[in-house]
């Protein structure tokens, strides 16, 4: 059974495809320019009859919109549409932004109504077709499928009308635990020298600001103290020579209780302590007692672990709908614990090579827990999606790159229509164009209809077969055209 689906998947798409070519009016749209631009566009529209015929007293109407993203609203344009003689009509609108806009041409003649939908992108040359519909009262025969009440209520069919509603989802990513960098230090000295002797030297240790990590021993800066002494003897506070050797050793690093221990004490200090720069816990060292060290090298990284951030991996097709600001709930899996709330306040700029994902940082608004880089936690981040045109998910039939409904049209008629649709959300999807507010659509038992829609198309051939045998023609039919009423209605 499972492997025949493709095939009726494709032979329901060739056979509502047939429905749509019957259309009493035939339309042709050309975008110029071409291919599409922001700003002022056209369309050039030719009508022709079924024979053929150009049709130049049609009533035409043009829509065009692009759907709702994230916070950008809807946004609708009405065409110009100004006849050009021989079947050609010319719309004229204006593209408010570069993107993909749904395109809705719609003409009556003589008492028919035809209606046939596209997407038109800039940059992208042409127009897709997305699909049609035909209300005239010629094409209504073709296009309709005749189930009967009956037939439909012991199939067990359920309607419901097509909504606008608010709709919003859960963009869901897996996020990491960094420590923020505005609150680590990475220590080094502005001299060469000597390790002496070591009070912190294991990673992981906490340290106060202030706190001693280690004595250095430098011959050059043992040599810029003794510069400042010789100042002392030679000149006075203001002099050029003492302000200059004062300076020395600030750029050096060393600070100003120090330099004071030296004029107080007239003696060079041999061992300098190293003093921690903030208050956190040790995460690097490549110190060691007795090593020597050189000018830049670096020595010890500290950071304020209960300074955090989470990066968020937030796959590309979804990061068009996150913002800066957004709530974003964050959970630890496994732990059973309430989720925390955080805020989303950078998207970085570029997309991961080989993930395609883009990182989003995550300010942690309510610490709960205690955050450890590296911790893996999951994060769901909730968009507003704003009112959509929506109808169940079931209620759509997928065939190939094609997707269908059923319309209600009454008295157990229905029309197979193709139409354009978004991502389905919580058992709903949102449709883009094909169906309007408030038409009945079926939205149970699609799979059942879309089978009878294959069937219905099957019964001439079948027909016509039996009506040649009952004439007595000498040749029998091809098996593989039968369809055998009791397999039909099964």
């Amino acid at each position: 059974m499972i492997s025949r689906l493709p095939l009726i998947s494709a032979v329901l798409a060739a056979s509502f495809v047939s429905h749509l070519a019957f259309a009493s009016i035939k339309i042709e749209v050309t975008p110029k320019p071409n291919p599409p631009e922001s700003g002022e566009n056209s369309l050039t529209i030719r009508l022709r009859d079924d024979t053929g015929k150009a049709v130049d007293t049609a009533k035409v109407d043009v829509t065009i919109f692009m759907p709702s993203m994230g916070t950008m609203p809807r946004m609708d344009e009405k065409a110009l549409v100004e006849p050009q003689g021989k079947g050609a009509y010319l719309a004229k609108f204006d593209l408010a932004m570069g993107g993909t806009w749904e395109l809705t041409v719609s003409a009556e003649f003589e008492g028919a109504k035809t209606s046939a939908h596209y997407s038109l992108t800039t940059g992208v040359a042409g127009v897709s077709s997305r699909g049609g519909s035909n209300t005239g009262a010629e094409s209504s025969a073709a296009q309709a499928l005749d189930i009967g009440p009956e037939r439909l209520q012991k199939i067990g069919v359920r309607f419901v009308e097509a909504k606008t509603l608010p709709m919003k989802r859960d963009i869901e990513a897996v996020g990491v635990v960094e420590q923020d960098q505005t609150h680590r230090e990475e220590l080094s000295l502005r001299y060469s020298g000597y390790v002496v002797k070591q009070f912190r030297g294991r990673i992981g240790d906490s340290v106060q600001k202030g706190d001693p990590l280690f004595t250095v021993y430098s011959p050059d800066l043992v040599t810029a103290q003794s510069e400042l002494l010789l100042a002392d003897k030679i000149s006075e506070d203001g002099h050029s020579l003492h302000d200059a050797a004062s300076e020395k050793l600030k750029n050096l690093g060393l600070s100003s209780i120090d330099i004071d221990q030296i004029r107080k004490t007239h003696k060079p200090i041999r061992d300098i302590i190293i003093r921690s720069p903030l208050n956190g816990t040790i995460l690097d060292i490549t110190a060691r007692e007795g090593a020597s060290v050189n000018a830049g090298q670096l020595l010890y990284s500290i950071g304020d672990l209960n300074k955090t951030y989470l990066v968020a991996r937030v796959f590309q097709q979804d990061i068009g709908d996150v913002r800066v600001g957004q709530t974003a709930l964050i959970s630890v899996p496994g732990a059973g614990t309430e989720p925390i709330k955080g805020k989303v306040n950078l998207i970085y700029p570029q997309v991961e090579q080989g993930a395609g994902t883009v990182n989003v940082r995550l300010e942690v608004m309510e610490l709960k827990m205690g955050l450890k880089p590296g911790v893996y936690m999951d994060v769901a981040i909730p968009v507003e999606l704003g009112n959509q045109l929506t109808i169940p998910s079931e209620a759509v039939l997928y065939s190939g790159r094609h997707r269908y409904v059923f319309v209600d049209r009454g008295e157990g008629q229905l029309e197979p229509r193709e139409v354009s649709v978004g991502k389905s959300i919580r058992g709903s999807v949102q449709v883009y164009s094909g169906l309007s507010e408030g038409e009945r659509v079926a939205a149970s038992g699609t799979f059942l209809l879309g089978s009878e829609a294959q069937l219905r198309s099957a019964l001439p051939k079948w027909s016509d077969v039996k009506s040649s045998k009952d004439k007595g023609k000498s040749s029998s039919p091809d098996k593989s055209m039968q369809v055998k009423p009791a397999r039909a209605h099964e």
